[in-house]
């Protein structure tokens, strides 16, 4: 038979295989603001001090600092929130830094820039797995939500100001 190797005469020094190659597309990750971080207003005292807001909406202050607003004066504080869209059950995970700087504007006369203040412990939630460390699964409508929460640092007699950090945000699949 012409084409036709016996494996008695196959060469010693070669072999044969054939593989596959297989790919699967899914939906691009999509994943959409739909509220900053908010520490609320706040009293600076004499003492240095903190605030935490937690991922799941629990405010707490530390050392010198206090609320400042009555129920309805001001920003209230609360984690941000995002909404993640993607492949329907598919398992996602939310990375962000342990701390940023949030950079500051006086508050009345001259408005010049305020010393930089730090955001840190910065954590995240998932709606789908409370807990998980911002580990989370789609439904089967290929959406799910997650909050970040973290600790805003605030030293003795801080002047008045207006203070805004960007967190960045990395969602992948996995």
């Amino acid at each position: 038979m012409a084409g036709w190797a016996h494996p008695a005469f196959a060469r010693a020094d070669q072999a044969v295989a054939a593989g596959s190659a297989q790919a699967e597309v899914v939906r691009p990750l999509l994943v959409t603001l739909e509220r900053d971080l908010a520490f609320g207003g706040l009293f600076a005292g004499n003492l240095p001090g903190r605030v935490t807001v937690t991922a799941q909406a629990q405010t707490i202050y530390e050392g010198g600092v206090a609320a400042a607003c009555a129920v309805d004066d001001c920003t209230r504080p609360h984690p941000a929130s995002f909404l993640v869209s993607g492949e329907p059950g598919r398992s996602y995970q939310v990375s962000v830094p342990t701390a940023v700087e949030a950079n500051g504007h006086l508050i009345g006369a001259g408005g010049g820039a305020a010393a930089a203040l730090r955001v840190e412990g910065l954590t995240t939630d998932t709606l789908s797995r409370p807990g998980s460390g911002g580990n989370g699964r789609l439904s089967e409508t290929g959406q799910d939500r997650f909050t970040i929460g973290g600790t805003l640092r605030i030293p003795a007699r801080l002047p008045a100001a207006s203070y805004r950090a960007r967190i960045p945000v990395i969602v992948t699949y996995g």
